[in-house]
């Protein structure tokens, strides 16, 4: 997922070979909470490794990982 978003916006994998690491579902359906949040979870975590991607890329930063204990919730 993380990729596509690169991608979207125009970047490319770098000279150095700087790997970009997207979520595996395991994480994503952590982070979901449910199975009915799965893709929104799946977009929200994808932008994240994207983001922490090119900051790492761009040497802004250095990257993060998506913080294991959030959580979304389908609870109005």
């Amino acid at each position: 997922m993380a990729a596509e978003y690169l991608e979207r916006a125009g970047c490319a994998e770098d000279q150095a070979g700087t790997e970009l690491r997207a979520p595996d579902a395991s994480a994503v359906l952590r982070f979901a909470g449910s199975p009915a949040l799965r893709e929104p979870a799946a977009a929200i975590m994808g932008a994240f490794s994207a983001v922490e991607h090119l900051k790492g890329v761009l040497g802004i930063a250095a990257a993060r990982e998506f913080p294991n204990d959030l959580t979304l919730s389908d609870e109005g």
